[in-house]
């Protein structure tokens, strides 16, 4: 990252607002899409037609009815495709589908866009850790148990920022070519006071953004760090980072998922917990329902919610974007909404727990696993660099 580090891409006149995971959120992302009167952007890893997605499938159809332009780009491994009865309706309201990177078998799967974006009007927009799925609204089979996640919602100079991003992957050039922003009504910010940037990760377009950042505030930070993360596998690098802040009397909090979708992974993440822990690292574990949430907040400086997981795979394989701020009052909210809503239904490992409960058998399978997901990140790196070169 260039000297300015992170803080050249942070915007002025933002008004900012941290949103977690459950039916509330669905509900407003449909009310936003009833009001939205020229264009919706949707970029999403996961997609799914059920319950929830049906909804919010329905109410993209009604934009498109009333004449909304509509976007949606899902990734092609992550989202199955559409039934050709409901490809063939959103064709006929002229509502565009596309899905990103094409699956290949049996090794061609590509980058996958691991976006979770959405922009409406040029004037609203969201990005975080959520997809459209019950398991993120509490429907359907997890009644009343939905994933745990976090997004930002903004308002003013930064949407203009998550557009160009959504241009970018949706037609590149092409599209911001032809796609003016003159027909769009000029809005007035001078009432919003909060800052915010938009951060990119693609290793191959050479967009580092995000893993500079987690590099620069973990270097930097001097009383607290908090990380909530789903699958993390930080790099020797990034774990001995977390190790320095914590020997030096930063108090280091990581929150992750004691229940896991991706039970290889859950044990991968276990075999590093020995050594975090002896650094005087603090570890949780959410064990309400799997932990899907990608944000860290570093002492009172600034804050991150995005698709960004610390591991291999977002580093260097993956199509990522995150917001950031420097706000003190919306990083103050996100970290609120931790210590009341998160924190206190979380169980903390400690050093001696880890100990008594780890027996050979346990041990081994941790390694085991930790080397198999490492290996596979690696390989599926290696798999990308090689079909981009050829």
């Amino acid at each position: 990252m260039p000297i300015k580090g992170y803080k050249q891409f942070l915007r002025l006149q933002n008004n900012l607002t941290i949103l977690k995971s459950g039916p509330s959120f669905f509900e407003l992302l449909i009310a936003q899409i009833a009001e939205a009167k020229l264009e919706i952007h949707l970029q999403f890893y996961i997609f799914k037609l059920d319950a929830i997605g049906v909804k919010v499938l329905k109410a993209l159809q009604q934009a498109a009815q009333r004449g909304v332009k509509v976007y949606l780009l899902l990734d092609d491994f992550g989202s199955k495709r559409f039934p050709n009865q409901i490809l063939n309706d959103c064709n006929e309201l002229k509502m565009q589908i596309k899905w990103f990177s094409p699956v290949q078998f049996p090794l061609g799967l590509g980058r996958r866009l691991h976006h979770k974006i959405v922009v409406i009007d040029s004037k609203w927009a969201l990005c975080g850790g959520m997809n459209v799925s019950d398991a993120y609204a509490g429907t359907g089979v997890f009644e009343n148990k939905y994933w745990l996640d976090f997004v930002m919602i903004a308002e003013g100079m930064v949407v203009k920022d998550l557009l160009k991003v959504c241009q970018r992957y949706w037609g590149g050039f092409l599209f911001n070519r032809f796609k003016k922003d003159k027909f769009l009504p000029l809005t007035n910010y001078a009432n919003f006071n909060q800052t915010a940037g938009v951060l990119q990760n693609n290793w191959l377009a050479r967009k580092k953004y995000i893993a500079a950042y987690y590099f620069s505030e973990l270097r930097k930070s001097s009383s607290e760090i908090i990380i909530v993360n789903s699958y993390f596998l930080p790099s020797l690098l990034y774990r001995r980072m977390l190790i320095k802040s914590a020997k030096r009397g930063v108090q280091v909090k990581i929150i992750l998922s004691g229940k896991s979708d991706v039970l290889i992974m859950q044990q991968a993440i276990r075999f590093i917990y020995t050594e975090l822990l002896t650094a005087g690292v603090q570890l949780y574990e959410w064990n309400q329902s799997v932990l899907h949430a990608k944000v860290a907040l570093f002492d009172k400086s600034s804050f991150t919610v995005g698709s960004y997981n610390l591991n291999h795979l977002s580093q260097f394989s993956s199509i990522e974007t995150n917001l950031v701020s420097t706000d003190l009052k919306a990083q103050q909210d996100l970290k609120t909404i931790i210590e009341k809503e998160v924190l206190p239904y979380c169980h903390r490992i400690s050093l001696e727990q880890m100990q008594h409960e780890r027996n050979r058998v346990a041990h081994l399978f941790q390694y085991l696993s930790f080397s198999v997901v490492v290996a596979l990140f690696r390989l599926y790196q290696r798999l990308i660099y090689h079909q981009n070169n050829t």
